[in-house]
C-alpha cells in the first residue's frame, strides 16, 4: 500500500541581501590580543621607570667619611622612622613637618629588614656601621622608587580613563622620562609618595563618576526610594586622598577632586531617578531633601579622608603639642621664605612655570604641557574639569608661597603630563578618524591638514619625549659618576698636608667635602674645639674679611650654594639698604678680600651631560643642585 504525498512547489529562495561593507573600527584585533599588547606596553612602561630611577641610585650614601647622605632632607625622615620602637614604648616619630606614612612605612620595612637579619633598625649612636647606615638610606630610596613605578602606572590608568589609550601610554610615558619626577625619584623624600596617593585619589574619583544603574521594576511600579549611597570606588578615592595629607599636607587638596566626583554622581544619579519616578512626584522629596543628600555625602567624604589621616598621622592626637609646633614651622616657613635663596625671585605663580617647569621638565615638554592645559581649558570636559578640581587649588595654594623649591610641582606632574598626552592623542586621532585610519570621505586639502597635524602631534611627542629622556639620563649619569664632594675631598687628603688649617664660611654640611665625619652643620664653636678629632683644622670665618685676615687658614673651600644666592642680591641690589643687599654685600667684599690673598688653585664640577649635550641651564633652583654643584679650592698666596 502506497501513499500518495501531494507534490510541494519549491519554495523561491530569499533573496540575498546586498553586503554591506563593515566599518574599520569593528575590525579590531580580538580582546586577547588587546589584553597582550597592554601588558607589554605596561611591562615596557615599568621598565623605563625602573631603569631611569635606580640608575645613580647609589649616589651620596654615607659612608666612612660622612655621617649622612649629601641630601639635606633625607636623614630627618629616616632618623624619624629609627626612633621609632614599640617595644621601647615608643610610638610618635616626634617629627611633624611632614604627614608621618612615609616614615612609619620605613619604620614597617625596617622592621622586616631587621627581623631577616639584613640590617640594624636602631643603630647605637656609640657604634657607627657605614655598611648599615648605607643600607637604611638605601632601602628608604628603594621605597620612593616603588612608589615612582606606581605613580606611573597610575598615570597610565588615569589617563586611559579620561580620554582613551593613546593619551594614557603618551601620559605613562611622559611622566617616566621627565627629570624632575625621575631625579627626585632616587630621593628618601615624601613627594613622589604623596604624588602617588594623589594620582591614586583622582583614579578612584573617576571610576566613581558612572552612576549606578536604576531600572523599573516588572510591574511597572516606581523603583525603591532610598538614602543617598556612597559609591565605593569614591570611598576609596577619599581614603588615598587622606593618605596623601598623611605624607605631604597640601598633597590632602586632591579632596577636591573627590567632591567634584560626588557632585556629578550623585548630579546624575538624582537625574536617572527622576526618569524612572512619577513625574508629578520627585524621586527626592524637595529641595530640601537634594540639598541634605548632597551635603551628606560631601560630609562622609572628608570623614573618610580624615580618618585615613589620623591612621597614618596619629600624632595629630596623640603628640599633638609637637605637632602644632612642627606644623606652626612650616606655615611660617613657607610665608617668610627661605633665607636668600628666593629673595628678589619672580612671584611663584611665575616662577615654578619659568623655573621649576621649564627646567624640570624641560622647555619642549613644557610648551607641549602648557598648550595641553590652554586645550583643555578650551574643551572643559568633565575629565578636565575634575583634573583641575585637585590642579586649581594646589597651583594658587604654592603660588602664594615664599618657599618655591622645584619639587613642590611634582604633584602636578601627572596632570600635566596626562594634559600634554590628551593634546598629542587628539591630533593623531582627528588625523586618522574615529575608526583609527584615514578617512577616504574627506576633501583632499582636509586630508593634507590631517595629515600636517599628525606631522606637528608626532612632532611635538619627540620632542618633549626625547629631550626629557635626554635630559633625565644626563642627569643619572651625574648621580651615578663619583660626587663632586668626594672628589674635592680626595684632591685635599692627597695635596694638603694633614693638620693644616683650611678655612670655610660656614661647619660642613651636605654641600661641603666631607673634612669631617659629621656633615650636619654643627656649631662653628663645636668644629673648632674638636679640631684635634679631624684631619686638618677647620677654620670658620663666615663672610667677614677680618676674620679671614686673622685666622689667614693655608686652603679655602667654597661651594657654589654657600656663594650664589648672596652674590646674586649683590648684582641686584649692589648698593641697597635692605638685609639683602647688606648680605649681598658682605659676599661681595669677602670674595674679593679671598682674591686678594688666594689663589684659585682647584674646582670641581659634574654637569649633567651626555657627549657636548649640557642640560644645565642658567640659574637653577637650590633642590636642582644636589647631584652637581660646584666647588672650589683656594690656596693662601
Amino acid at each position: 500500500m502506497t501513499i500518495d504525498t501531494p507534490e510541494i512547489a519549491p519554495s523561491s529562495p530569499d533573496p540575498v541581501p546586498p553586503r554591506v561593507p563593515r566599518p574599520s573600527s569593528v575590525l579590531r584585533p580580538p580582546s586577547f590580543v588587546l589584553r597582550r599588547r597592554a601588558a607589554l606596553l605596561c611591562a615596557l612602561l615599568i621598565i623605563i621607570a625602573i631603569g631611569l630611577d635606580l640608575w645613580g641610585i647609589m649616589w651620596g650614601l654615607p659612608d666612612a667619611r660622612h655621617l649622612r647622605s649629601y641630601h639635606p632632607d633625607e636623614w630627618t625622615l629616616i632618623e624619624a622612622a629609627e626612633r621609632i620602637n614599640p617595644l621601647a614604648g615608643v610610638i610618635s616619630p616626634h617629627f611633624f613637618n611632614y604627614g608621618s606614612f612615609y616614615i612609619y612605612l620605613l619604620w614597617a620595612v625596617y622592621a622586616v629588614g631587621q627581623a631577616l637579619g639584613l640590617l640594624n633598625a636602631h643603630p647605637s649612636n656609640s657604634v657607627y656601621d657605614p655598611a648599615n647606615q648605607a643600607a637604611l638610606y638605601l632601602t628608604a630610596r628603594c621605597v620612593t622608587v616603588l612608589f615612582s613605578v606606581g605613580t606611573v602606572v597610575l598615570t597610565w590608568r588615569l589617563g586611559t580613563r579620561l580620554f582613551g589609550r593613546t593619551a594614557g601610554w603618551i601620559g605613562g610615558f611622559l611622566l617616566a622620562v621627565t627629570p624632575l619626577f625621575a631625579i627626585h625619584s632616587h630621593y628618601a623624600t615624601v613627594d613622589v609618595t604623596a604624588t602617588f596617593w594623589v594620582v591614586a585619589s583622582a583614579l578612584a574619583s573617576v571610576h566613581a563618576l558612572r552612576p549606578r544603574k536604576r531600572v523599573s521594576a516588572p510591574d511597572g511600579s516606581k523603583p525603591h526610594k532610598r538614602g543617598p549611597r556612597i559609591p565605593a570606588p569614591l570611598v576609596l578615592g577619599a581614603a588615598c586622598a587622606g593618605f596623601a595629607g598623611g605624607t605631604k599636607y597640601n598633597a590632602v587638596l586632591v579632596l577636591f577632586a573627590c567632591w567634584f566626583a560626588w557632585g556629578w554622581w550623585f548630579h546624575a544619579d538624582t537625574a536617572a531617578a527622576a526618569a524612572l519616578s512619577d513625574r508629578s512626584e520627585p524621586a527626592r522629596v524637595g529641595r530640601f531633601h537634594f540639598i541634605g543628600d548632597l551635603i551628606y555625602g560631601l560630609l562622609v567624604v572628608t570623614l573618610v579622608a580624615f580618618g585615613a589621616f589620623l591612621l597614618c598621622t596619629p600624632g595629630f592626637i596623640t603628640d599633638q603639642q609637637r605637632f602644632i609646633n612642627d606644623f606652626a614651622f612650616e606655615l611660617r616657613h613657607t610665608a617668610t621664605g627661605h633665607g636668600f635663596v628666593f629673595s628678589h625671585t619672580a612671584p611663584a605663580f611665575i616662577y615654578h612655570i619659568t623655573h621649576s617647569l621649564w627646567i624640570g621638565a624641560g622647555p619642549p615638554l613644557t610648551v607641549v604641557a602648557l598648550s595641553g592645559v590652554i586645550f583643555a581649558l578650551w574643551r572643559r570636559t568633565r575629565s578636565d574639569l575634575l583634573m583641575a578640581a585637585f590642579a586649581l587649588p594646589y597651583y594658587l595654594l604654592i603660588g602664594t608661597a615664599q618657599v618655591k623649591f622645584m619639587r613642590y610641582i611634582i604633584p602636578l606632574l601627572p596632570f600635566l603630563c596626562i594634559w600634554a598626552a590628551r593634546l598629542v592623542a587628539a591630533g593623531l586621532e582627528r588625523a586618522r578618524g574615529a575608526s583609527g585610519e584615514p578617512d577616504a570621505d574627506k576633501s583632499r586639502s582636509a586630508m593634507e591638514r590631517d595629515r600636517v597635524r599628525r606631522w606637528l602631534a608626532l612632532v611635538c611627542l619627540a620632542a618633549a619625549g626625547v629631550f626629557a629622556a635626554l635630559e633625565t639620563a644626563a642627569y643619572d649619569l651625574a648621580l651615578a659618576r663619583p660626587d663632586v664632594r668626594d672628589r674635592a675631598a680626595d684632591w685635599i687628603f692627597a695635596n694638603v698636608p694633614p693638620h693644616d688649617s683650611i678655612g670655610m664660611v660656614r661647619s660642613p654640611w651636605f654641600d661641603s667635602p666631607p673634612l669631617i665625619f659629621y656633615n650636619t652643620n654643627m656649631p662653628a664653636a663645636d668644629v673648632e674645639s674638636r679640631e684635634g678629632e679631624w684631619p686638618y683644622q677647620i677654620e670658620i670665618t663666615g663672610w667677614d674679611p677680618a676674620k679671614l685676615q686673622q685666622d689667614r687658614p693655608e686652603y679655602f673651600v667654597l661651594t657654589e650654594w654657600q656663594v650664589r644666592y648672596r652674590l646674586r642680591l649683590h648684582r641686584l641690589e649692589p648698593r641697597g639698604t635692605s638685609t639683602d643687599a647688606k648680605a649681598g654685600r658682605e659676599a661681595a667684599d669677602f670674595m674679593r678680600a679671598l682674591g686678594a690673598r688666594y689663589q684659585r688653585v682647584a674646582t670641581f664640577r659634574s654637569p649633567p651631560a651626555i657627549g657636548p649635550l649640557v642640560f644645565r641651564r642658567g640659574f637653577v633652583p637650590e633642590d636642582w643642585l644636589y647631584p652637581d654643584p660646584e666647588i672650589w679650592i683656594y690656596r693662601r698666596t
